[in-house]
């Protein structure tokens, strides 16, 4: 239930936030999960060889922006565990520094896709209708942006002017990745194909992650590199011209993987491991690091695993990471 429902005169009101936790040094493994089983029960747990899964974070961390303006903020997508399969998906401003967290309103969100915010930290979102949103950090000035169809994945271009989205139309079947300014009104079509886990890192440089792929803006044209069956679960970009991503190959997640446009050479930052999964990616230019989001399996009994979530801080090469916060 929304705490917030028929108490419109106070703010959001959400599960405190979790308090710093030490936790094994990324990225060791202590755990071999090949063969656990996974499922939500909090009480009735499955079977596995190994290890029974019998809960999943309270409060997960779904992914996360940097922001441009200030690179210590990121903007969270958080979902907040209210019973066995219910759960409330937000958005929560966290400063690294301070280590603040703040709700933004109670704005819901809708599907999986990463709220983004632009220099001025403009948010875009996609609600619960599968509608495009903007609002600002305080949760105030909700404006809709588009109106018709299932329109979702958006992003802001780095000089907050135009925003890329993805469309869908159930009574045609279409699919269009658009852009349009900042009020709403469609400017171009930029591919016809479905895209997911994209960041748009440069005016002229859109990642499209989900086709492990990148369109240069200025020749209007799309690059792919990897095997046709692969993706990029989460991508951006650190040293110019590399891009960072989380690999995905038939559908599992894999390696932190770099890879270099110009050379198109590919290089491999961090090994993946089965009790530290790599989700999710972003980059602070200011300190020249990457920052990175792993699920992390705990072992909470004998046989009994718990799921959290991690963001570390660590060089571009994968040197030094540094525990930033822990989500359980």
């Amino acid at each position: 239930k929304d705490p917030q429902e028929n108490n419109p005169d106070t703010g959001p009101v959400y599960p405190p936030p979790p308090e710093y936790v030490e936790t094994p040094g990324f990225p060791d493994c202590s755990l071999d999960l090949e063969d656990a089983w996974l499922d939500y029960e909090d009480n009735d747990p499955s079977w596995g060889n190994n290890y029974h899964f019998v809960t999943n974070a309270d409060t997960s961390l779904v992914g996360f922006r940097v922001s441009t303006l200030d690179e210590n903020r990121l903007l969270l997508f958080v979902s907040y565990r209210q019973s066995r399969y219910a759960y409330l998906q937000r958005m929560a401003v966290y400063n690294m520094v301070t280590g603040t967290y703040k709700p933004v309103a109670d704005h819901a969100l809708g599907y999986q896709d990463i709220p983004d915010w632009n220099a001025e930290e403009r948010i875009v979102f996609t609600g619960t209708d599968l509608q495009i949103y903007s609002v600002n950090p305080d949760g105030s000035a909700l404006s809709r942006l588009t109106t018709s169809s299932r329109n979702t994945y958006p992003l802001w271009a780095p000089d907050g002017s135009r925003i890329f989205f993805h469309q869908f139309n159930p009574s045609t079947g279409t699919r269009l990745n658009l852009i349009c300014d900042k009020d709403g009104r469609v400017e171009d079509t930029v591919q016809t194909q479905w895209i997911r886990f994209s960041d748009w890192v440069r005016n002229d440089l859109l990642l499209l992650g989900g086709a492990y792929s990148y369109r240069d803006m200025n020749k209007g044209k799309d690059f792919e590199y990897g095997q046709t069956d692969d993706a990029a679960y989460s991508m951006t970009m650190s040293v110019l011209g590399e891009l960072v991503f989380v690999s995905m190959a038939k559908g599992k997640i894999g390696d932190l993987m770099a890879f270099n446009i110009g050379t198109e050479e590919l290089r491999k930052v961090k090994p993946a491991c089965k009790s530290n999964l790599f989700r999710g990616i972003g980059y602070a230019p200011g300190k020249n690091k990457l920052i990175v989001m792993l699920c992390r399996f705990v072992k909470t009994g004998p046989e009994q695993l718990k799921t959290e979530y991690d963001l570390y801080l660590m060089d571009v090469d994968g040197g030094s990471p540094q525990l930033i916060k822990t989500f359980h």
